[in-house]
C-alpha cells in the first residue's frame, strides 16, 4: 500500500550491520571471555553510537570468517515463500552464515526506528533475528528489476493506521508492520508490492499510460490526475486493485510472479502486459 506521508518526528539507529562490524574489527577484540565487556567499553562517535548494542552478536561473529555474519539463535515460525510453498517451524541455532554482498547491501538497509517523515502516529516496533533473515530470505526470491537500490530503508512498525495494511513505502523507505509476519501474510509478496510501486513510479510516462490503457483505467475529467476504472470488478486480483492504476499494477507483477495463471484467468490484457516487460522472471507457469 502507497503511504500518505506526513512531516514528523524521527529517529533511526545509525548502527547498521557494517558500519558496527567496522568499529567491532578497528578495535582488535576477539571472542572469548569478557569480550562482551569489552566491547561494551569501547569509545564510540555520532555514526556509530549505537553499536555497543550489538556487542553480543558482534563477539558471537568474531568467530566467523571475513565472508560469513553471525546469526543469533532464535525460533523460526511457519511461513510460506512467494509461490505460496510452506517452509516448516524449526529451532534454529546460533550459527556463521555465508553473506553475499547482495545480503549486505540489503542488511545495512534494514533500520531500527522510523523513516524520517512519517505518520508521527504510528509507532516502531524492534526487529527481531527471525525477522531479519525472513526479509533476506524474501530479499533473494524476489527479482532484480524490483529491488530499487536507491531504497534507503526498511523500517519496522507496530501496526498501520490504516486496518490490516501490512506494509507502506514512501518514495525513499518501506515499513513492515507487524501483520506482515503473521501467518495473514505472504512477506516476500508484501515486499514485492511496495517495491512494485517504486517501479510504477519510474516507470516512463508513456509506459505508465500504456499500462493504464491496458488495464482500462481513464483520467477522470473532473479530477485531473485521477483515474476512473473501467473493468468489471470480476477482472480484478483483489478489491483493493480498484482503487487506482497503481494498486492495479502492484498486485498485478505480484500476482504475475507467483500465480501468472490466476492473472491471466482474471485480467487477461493485464497479464500479456506483464508478460511482454516481465515474461522471463515469473517463478510459475505462464
Amino acid at each position: 500500500m502507497r503511504a500518505v506521508i506526513v512531516i514528523g518526528t524521527w529517529a533511526f539507529s545509525l548502527a547498521n550491520a557494517d558500519v558496527c562490524s567496522e568499529w567491532f574489527r578497528g578495535s582488535g577484540l576477539k571472542a572469548g571471555l569478557r569480550c562482551v565487556e569489552k566491547c561494551m567499553l569501547l569509545p564510540t562517535g555520532m555514526a556509530n553510537y549505537f553499536c555497543p548494542e550489538q556487542c553480543k552478536s558482534l563477539c558471537s561473529g568474531a568467530k566467523c570468517d571475513s565472508s560469513q555474519r553471525w546469526v543469533e539463535a532464535f525460533h523460526q515460525d511457519a511461513y510460506r515463500v512467494g509461490n505460496g510453498k510452506v517452509v516448516p517451524a524449526k529451532d534454529v541455532p546460533g550459527h556463521c552464515e555465508k553473506t553475499t554482498p547482495a545480503d549486505k547491501t540489503w542488511i545495512a538497509k534494514l533500520l531500527d526506528g522510523k523513516p524520517s517523515t512519517w505518520r508521527p502516529g504510528e509507532k516502531v516496533s524492534k526487529w527481531t533475528a527471525e525477522q531479519r533473515e525472513r526479509v533476506l530470505a524474501a530479499l533473494r526470491e524476489i527479482p532484480d528489476f524490483l529491488k530499487d537500490p536507491n531504497i534507503f530503508g526498511i523500517f519496522r512498525m507496530k501496526d498501520s493506521e490504516t486496518p490490516n495494511n501490512p506494509a507502506s513505502s514512501d518514495y525513499s523507505d518501506i515499513v513492515l508492520y507487524d501483520r506482515a509476519f503473521s501467518d495473514k501474510e505472504n512477506l516476500t509478496q508484501v515486499l514485492e508490492h511496495e517495491m512494485a510501486h517504486r517501479l510504477f513510479d519510474k516507470l516512463p510516462k508513456s509506459e505508465q499510460d500504456d499500462f493504464r490503457n491496458v488495464g482500462q483505467w481513464e483520467e477522470n475529467p473532473q479530477k485531473p490526475g485521477t483515474f476512473l476504472r473501467g473493468r468489471e470488478k470480476g477482472g480484478f486480483v483483489r478489491e483493493n486493485d480498484m482503487a487506482n492504476p497503481e494498486e492495479d499494477f502492484a498486485d498485478g507483477i505480484v500476482t504475475f510472479l507467483n500465480d501468472p495463471e490466476k492473472l491471466k484467468r482474471t485480467a487477461p490484457r493485464v497479464y500479456r502486459w506483464m508478460k511482454d516487460h516481465y515474461g522471463s522472471v515469473s517463478r510459475g507457469k505462464k
